[in-house]
């Protein structure tokens, strides 16, 4: 009979509701049984959790870097580094994210990264791709760099779609081609996702028509509510809360978007179509300068922002730290929070039914975390990466 493992006394976070003393079994990397009350089974290694929270583990949707690597470096060691490291913080799958650059470097980091996916690293897993492309609003550039900003290449796109499984693209609906770009892409299951972007009312509805269903780091890189000649105007991220049919992605360091303003989109979208993002770099390191993407950036004050201090240039945050702002900060209920970096994008790319929930036949990624969201415990895919909890113990009943 084969070795199970058994969570228990864990205040258990399901889809549903939190389970005070409860538990989950694993075995074959799967979840065989989630339980109330006292553990049960033979052949067991059991894991005390001593009244901590249990939940699935995180999923970043968004993510460049960490570590001082880059996706963009192409390099086993640059996917081996920011997988082991974001892991130590809770994240168990994610989507590797590329940045506007030349063709030849986005190819390349693609290969790499599949390569990666075939490969598999120590740490989270790589889920697929997010292309934030080179299809992009120059007035809404940010730190993406404007030498490789232009409307799409049939040619170009599908060719980077044969090299890795791209699961998110982003672009900006009002740039030439991109429409007839997303209905073809969407009828294939990408899911399109508006992003650095002007669009207003009328291109954010011409895009859901043309098949966007999602939104890259709303109210960040995205106009928002301007006066025209004393007329008001609704921007890009104001368009798209109104349209129900879109997801968001919000990256909630606390710093890109206010923890009161977090509160609002959440009561706006809920936690079914608003889920949270690290849009981390290369520089979710220690305070200083770095290059990004052949831009010079700086990191200060818990960001990573141009040197020239014009733009964010993605975040220092790690998906614990997402959490903690979103529940300790935003006031957003725990259960809802833990949904928007679980459930809501394990839906968003695909996976509802293999990942994201606490739920029987669910793959084993969990994560054990105390009152202050410091993770105690991590396991992917029924393997234990990180465990600080007390000792486990084998018993038979």
């Amino acid at each position: 009979m084969p070795l199970k493992t058994v969570f228990y006394n864990a205040r258990v976070i399901t889809p549903f509701g939190i389970l005070d003393r409860g538990g989950i079994v694993i075995s074959d990397q799967k979840i065989v049984d989630v339980f109330e009350g006292k553990p049960h089974g033979e052949n067991t290694l059991a894991i005390n959790c001593n009244g901590h929270y249990l939940s699935s583990g995180f999923i970043d949707l968004h993510i460049h870097g960490a570590g001082g690597e880059d996706f963009m470096n192409a390099t086993p060691k640059a996917v081996q580094v920011i997988s082991s490291l974001i892991a130590e913080h809770g994240t168990t799958g994610y989507l590797a994210t590329t940045l506007s650059a030349a063709r030849k470097d986005v190819e390349r980091a693609l290969d790499n990264i599949n390569c990666s996916i075939n490969t598999k690293s120590k740490g989270a897993n790589v889920l697929g791709v997010h292309l934030e492309s080179n299809y992009f609003s120059m007035g809404q550039k940010g730190a993406q760099n404007p030498e490789f900003i232009y409307p799409p290449r049939p040619e170009e796109y599908e060719n980077f779609l044969s090299r890795a499984p791209i699961k998110i693209i982003s672009a900006a609906p009002e740039i030439p081609g991109v429409l007839g770009m997303a209905h073809d892409l969407s009828s294939r299951g990408i899911c399109m996702s508006m992003g650095h972007t002007c669009a207003d009312y009328y291109h954010v509805s011409e895009g859901v028509a043309a098949g966007f269903t999602h939104a890259t780091h709303v109210y960040n890189g995205m106009s928002i509510y301007s006066n025209t000649n004393y007329y008001p105007t609704m921007g890009t991220s104001e368009s798209i809360m109104d349209h129900e049919e879109i997801t968001v992605e919000v990256i909630a360091d606390g710093k890109h978007i206010s923890p009161a303003m977090l509160r609002f989109i959440y009561k706006i979208k809920g936690a079914e179509r608003m889920h949270a993002v690290t849009d981390a770099v290369m520089a979710c390191m220690p305070e200083g300068s770095y290059n990004l993407g052949g831009l010079s950036t700086i990191v200060t004050d818990g960001v990573c922002m141009l040197s020239d201090r014009t733009s964010f240039a993605g975040s220092t945050a790690t998906t614990d730290r997402l959490l903690r702002v979103l529940y300790k900060e935003a006031g957003i209920p725990l259960i809802d929070a833990v949904k928007m970096l679980t459930s809501t994008p394990a839906r968003i790319i695909g996976l509802c039914g293999k990942k994201g929930r606490i739920a029987i036949g669910y793959d084993a990624d969990i994560n054990v975390f105390n009152e202050s969201i410091e993770i105690q415990a991590t396991m992917i895919e029924g393997i234990m990466f990180r465990n600080t909890l007390e000792d486990a113990i084998k018993y038979g009943l």
